[in-house]
């Protein structure tokens, strides 16, 4: 998922812990170029 090593993993979870901790989380680099392509669009005022 792009997160750095341990992220969910070092802190002694169970499993099920560790997924539930990740949940249905984004991918952080697809959800960071989501919002880098938002910003940087040219779309006409609402």
């Amino acid at each position: 998922m792009g997160l750095p090593a341990g992220y969910v993993t070092d802190f002694g979870l169970p499993r099920t812990g560790e997924l539930r901790a990740l949940g249905n989380g984004a991918v952080s680099q697809q959800a960071e170029e989501a919002l880098r392509v938002l910003v940087h669009s040219k779309c006409p005022p609402a």
